[in-house]
């Protein structure tokens, strides 16, 4: 910038020379615009972080560049200094912010990027399905399920539904579940999927018990004999397995009364009779039975000697209980033995759910639908997709479920453990000057009674948001009882659930010894620039690091990653 003068232009031929008139340059200074650049997120969920920063340039040097935002969201922050539009991971304002739009000056003149829209969303909802019920129905019956009438999405995604496990004979198609149930008693399970267009399936199940209508019998009541004056508390309950939804009777003697508890109960309000008295217990099926009830006024005679006079003795000669109206009854349920299917265990003359199994040896007797827990996870064998096998445990916020390789699979999950990383402090320096993170705990797990060779699904839900990026890797011993790590072949559904496959006595395997047992400690490294937010054009880049073994191979530092690994395994 400036004037020069006294600028004189020659040219000569060498014999002669003229020149042009002496002149003067002024340079003057013109100021250049700044530019503004960079691609800003414009979709991001409720509870996620945000932040976007533009790239400016100004090529006069010396100018203060200040940034401005036309249309900035509620629920952000902007820096006039840097351009950086931010939200912490508190975000809950769903909604569309358009016309959003960031400048940025040098005083003289402005830049401006193009004007663009933040879409704020909730995470996607998995579909659900609603009334769904066990239900009973007799053999031969026909059944449809319309799906679409019961399972909806919460953001009104269409849904598919598919299934491999149904009866034989039943089918699914267009939505809707149909078949016919067999023809002798017994259980359907029936099972299908779900899914909308963002989730993995969800699995659904219910159970069609078959039950013929006669298939809780009744307990013959035998006669009654009261005398007179005598209070009366007959429960009709004990001679009429099963579920009863009400009681009725017909014929009792004066004074007495039904309760709605099946309870006949009062005080005979006549010397003597003999009344033809008619119970019924409704239920699917109603039953009834019939019985005499005599009123008598000799109430002192007691041939066997048991405490029960002979007029109220059904077992006159033979000595019984006063509960079992004088016949005996070697368990003093109040049944008597000759009429007792059950005669030596109270607890087993009792069905409360009316499947057939006495509650003494029915390990959910409230539930028609199951009898047995055979891996004791808590759900029913019938119920159970994987009857003889655990298949989810956890630790803490940690929680890791399998997939065994058949329905008979005995592979049980028996332990999780879930322990903070205990790397020393070189190989968490090593590991952060390649740019990863050591993130969430380091998770143990045991499975026994796997079959040899058997390949099982994992899934590992770590409790946290895993980014992009993230490497799973294993933790062993190696020949010399020395730990080292290995990469995982693994798939991130939802942004925290690990999913990998695992083999008995396989490469992942850490327990090669003992039979059915496999044992796999793992743990998870994130870049820490996505642990950090979005990377901006000018922030460094971390080194690249899948597959991770190929960057333990090649990079000195972590060559001494392992022998100066101290990491203990979690489960021993």
């Amino acid at each position: 910038m400036g004037t020069t003068g006294g600028i004189t232009i020659t040219v000569s031929d060498a014999v002669l020379s003229t020149n042009l008139p002496t002149f003067s340059i002024a340079v003057a200074n013109v100021n250049d615009a700044p530019t503004i650049a960079g691609s800003p997120i414009t979709s991001v969920q409720v509870g996620a972080p945000y932040e976007f920063i533009p790239r400016a340039v100004d090529v006069d040097v010396g100018d203060n560049l200040v940034f401005s935002i036309a249309n900035q969201p509620s629920w952000a922050e902007f820096n006039s200094t840097t351009g950086a539009l931010t939200a912490g991971a508190g975000l809950t304002t769903q909604g569309v912010y358009a016309d959003i739009s960031i400048s940025v000056s040098d005083a003289q003149e402005t830049a401006s990027l193009a004007p663009f829209t933040i879409t704020v969303t909730a995470d996607n909802q998995p579909p659900v399905c609603a009334g769904i019920v066990n239900r009973v129905l007799p053999p031969g019956e026909a059944f449809t399920l319309d799906l679409m009438a019961v399972c909806s999405d919460p953001e009104g995604d269409p849904l598919s539904f598919t299934s491999s496990t149904l009866p034989q004979g039943w089918s699914l198609s267009d939505g809707q579940i149909s078949g016919t149930t067999k023809n002798t008693e017994g259980i359907h399970r029936i099972s299908f999927f779900v899914k909308d267009l963002n989730n993995a399936p969800v699995q659904v199940s219910f159970l069609i018990r078959v039950k013929t209508a006669d298939t809780y019998a009744v307990l013959p009541i035998g006669s009654q004999q009261t005398a007179a004056g005598a209070s009366v508390a007959l429960d009709l309950k004990p001679y009429f397995p099963g579920p009863v939804t009400g009681w009725s009777a017909t014929g009792l003697p004066p004074g007495l009364t039904l309760l709605a508890n099946g309870v006949i109960s009062g005080t005979p309000t006549v010397t003597n009779g003999s009344y033809n008295v008619t119970v019924t217990a409704a239920s699917e099926t109603p039953r009834s039975q019939s019985f005499v009830w005599n009123i008598v006024s000799n109430a002192t005679l007691d041939s066997d000697n048991d405490g029960v006079a002979d007029l109220l003795d059904d077992c006159p000669n033979e000595s019984g209980t006063e509960l079992a109206n004088g016949c005996p009854d070697r368990d003093g349920d109040g049944i008597p033995d000759t009429i007792d299917p059950f005669p030596d265990a109270k607890a087993a003359a009792d069905d409360a759910d009316g499947d057939g199994v006495p509650d003494s040896e029915d390990e959910f007797p409230s539930d028609p639908f199951e009898t047995a827990d055979t891996d004791g996870d808590g759900v029913g064998d019938n119920g159970d997709d994987y009857p003889k096998a655990v298949t989810e445990r956890n630790d803490g916020q940690v929680t890791v479920f399998s997939t065994p390789a058949s329905a008979e699979s005995t592979c049980t999950l028996v332990d999780v453990e879930a322990t903070p990383n205990n790397s020393d402090e070189d190989v968490v320096a090593e590991v952060t000057a390649l740019g990863y993170t050591f993130v969430g705990d380091l998770v143990g797990f045991v499975f026994e009674g796997c079959a040899t060779d058997e390949a099982i699904t994992i899934r590992i839900d770590l409790g946290l948001s895993l980014p992009g990026g993230t490497e799973v890797v294993k933790q062993f011993k190696n020949s010399e009882n020395e730990v080292e790590i290995a990469a995982i072949d693994y798939v991130l559904f939802d942004s925290r659930f690990i999913e990998y496959e695992l083999i008995n006595d396989g490469p992942l395997d850490e327990d090669k010894v003992t039979i059915g047992r496999i044992k796999d400690p793992i743990i998870a490294l994130a870049p820490t620039s996505e642990l950090q937010g979005v990377v901006t054009a000018e922030a460094p880049k971390p080194v690249p690091m899948s597959p991770l073994w190929a960057l333990f191979a090649t990079a000195i530092g972590m060559l001494l990653l392992f022998g100066r690994m101290h990491m203990q395994g979690p489960l021993e």
